[in-house]
């Protein structure tokens, strides 16, 4: 078996914890970075860079060769994407060609960072792996990753890609300030703290980390795997920020709707 592994999105937050955690360990990797910066950030953290993108054929090829793992974290994740047709690229069409050019260079197990939004699960029940999707989306980027994940499947199916896939939550830890992070530190940063009701599943980064080198080590192929450590209201989440940090002041709930027009969803 090749000691390699080739890490995509290793500047993102998933992909960055996992090189820290990676690169302490037996053999070598190798990460791609979009940019020189990309590459020095990658390269602090024990990775040899690779320099391209996801439809860099040669930068993947690059990345690949000698390895016998690749970690596909990267992609776009926004729930409101400002150019929705540059996300939908990234997360399907990029993730058919991570697979596809794993199939060319032999590799010998491929674990994509999929989302737990891709299951879909109806209104009112708890969804697992193996829930039927409800057939209608909350967001373009839900959209996206389950179109990414059938894809996924798919390629690999026919190339005969050995596929595993991590299905993380919203994955929280230091050094996370966007997405549902910024959801929740709102109403602790704003003269009137607003917060949108809901619930929320959360995943500490380090179980995230976790989740993927079993996924890799132990995971069935073409199956998925839900990585979730607690589902909360929003307003205990904050809660529990709120302990932390010593804030007394008490949010003010607002419809998930209204968030939306606020650009807080």
């Amino acid at each position: 078996m090749k000691s390699g592994v080739f890490v995509t999105g290793g500047t993102g937050f998933i992909g960055g914890a996992l090189l820290s955690r990676i690169t302490d360990g037996s053999g070598w990797v190798k990460a791609l970075a979009r940019s020189r910066t990309g590459g020095e950030t990658v390269a602090g953290l024990g990775a040899l860079p690779v320099i391209g993108d996801l439809f860099d054929t040669d930068a993947l090829r690059e990345g690949m060769d000698g390895c016998g793992l690749v970690y596909h974290v990267a992609g776009v994740n926004q729930m409101c994407p400002t150019y929705a047709a540059e996300m939908y690229r990234s997360n399907v069409e990029g993730t058919r060609n991570v697979i596809a050019m794993a199939a060319d260079a032999g590799v010998d197990r491929v674990v994509y960072t999929s989302s737990a939004a891709t299951i879909g699960e109806v209104h009112g029940t708890v969804g697992d792996e193996g829930s039927p999707h409800r057939g209608t989306y909350l967001s373009d980027y839900e959209q996206s990753k389950h179109e990414a994940e059938t894809v996924a499947m798919e390629t690999a199916a026919e190339l005969g890609v050995d596929l595993v896939m991590v299905n993380p939550s919203s994955v929280q830890g230091p050094g996370r300030a966007t997405g549902s992070a910024r959801l929740l530190l709102y109403p602790l940063t704003r003269r009137f703290p607003l917060l949108v009701s809901t619930h929320l599943s959360v995943l500490d980064i380090d179980d995230c980390v976790a989740g993927h080198l079993l996924a890799a080590d132990r995971g069935d192929s073409g199956r998925r795997y839900l990585l979730n450590g607690a589902t909360l209201t929003t307003g205990e989440a904050v809660a529990l920020l709120a302990d932390l940090i010593g804030s007394w002041r008490l949010p003010i709930p607002i419809p998930r709707f209204v968030a939306g027009s606020l650009g807080m969803s």
